[in-house]
């Protein structure tokens, strides 16, 4: 999938050089500076990609737990484990989660890329396992998990000490509930109004979700009974320009927001699918710091 990304840099540069050469300014070597500037801003987009960066987020919650008055999650979506993405590099992610020194882990979403047989082949279950957090591993699916066989990702999930939700609600030793739906690619599943009247008011909610559908987010917020919402699979697009695509689509493809009492998370992903660059977007862990 890199040659996408090369060609479309290859024709901005080229439209840019050409351009400059219009308005009147020599420019020798169209071709050679358009292709040199390519391949320049693809190796720092490469680089970019292979350092991801830790967005830290302090929240305050009106409602209170059973026990602590803080808590530290390590939110993170997105990682597409596979071929492009393999064992070692998986390898260090878990380290740089673990670093964060989180009380609860969730993952958005996306864990594995297009199939389950490289994860097998390379017993990613064995590094997955080393991801600690005394509150546990939270996970729900996303459209990836669905592109790769539902069952087979759950199979191999199951084989992990990740908890998978699939429109479940779990109470935490704390109070804290997380409500897990299942991802837009199962017609079936739970509205989130459903899933949302199975919980405490009294208690913090969390909702972990992949897409950021505008309508299901607004209805979502409706509700008036999610605490925090934790999203992913946009990517913000991954590489400029396509964020404008992803801005054009959802009305929160990035970022975190506070929508009536409800505070958002959008993540751009740690991982990526297809051309293995970051440009004008980060890969990224979410470390979000509640008080109570």
């Amino acid at each position: 999938m890199g040659w996408l990304a090369f060609f479309l840099y290859l024709l901005l540069a080229l439209g840019v050089v050409t351009l400059i050469k219009w308005i009147g300014v020599p420019v020798p070597y169209v071709w050679g500076i358009s292709l040199g500037v390519t391949i320049l801003v693809l190796t720092l987009g490469h680089i970019h990609f292979r350092n991801p960066v830790v967005k830290h987020q302090t929240i305050e919650l009106a409602h209170s737990t059973e026990q602590k008055n803080s808590m530290r999650v390590v939110a993170v979506s997105d990682l597409h484990l596979g071929y492009g993405i393999n064992k070692a590099r998986l390898k260090q992610y878990v380290q740089r989660i673990n670093e964060q020194k989180p009380d609860l882990i969730l993952i958005g979403g996306d864990l594995i890329d297009m199939s389950v047989r490289p994860l097998w082949e390379e017993n990613m279950q064995e590094e997955l396992n080393k991801l600690n957090a005394p509150l546990g591993v939270y996970m729900v699916l996303g459209n990836h998990e669905y592109i790769s066989g539902s069952e087979a990702a759950c199979q191999f999930i199951r084989s992990t000490n990740i908890r998978l939700l699939r429109d479940s609600v779990v109470k935490l030793p704390n109070g804290i509930q997380i409500v897990g739906r299942d991802d837009r690619s199962n017609p079936a599943r739970q509205s989130i109004t459903d899933l949302l009247v199975q919980t405490d008011p009294a208690t913090p909610v969390f909702v972990l979700d992949h897409q950021p559908a505008n309508w299901e987010v607004e209805q979502m917020v409706d509700t008036n009974r999610a605490d925090f919402s934790f999203f992913g699979h946009t990517h913000k697009g991954q590489i400029w320009p396509l964020n404008y695509v992803t801005s054009l689509v959802y009305k929160q493809d990035y970022g975190y927001q506070m929508r009536d009492k409800t505070h958002l998370y959008v993540s751009s992903g740690l991982g990526l699918w297809g051309p293995p660059f970051r440009i004008g977007t980060d890969s990224e862990i979410v470390v979000i710091d509640f008080t109570f």
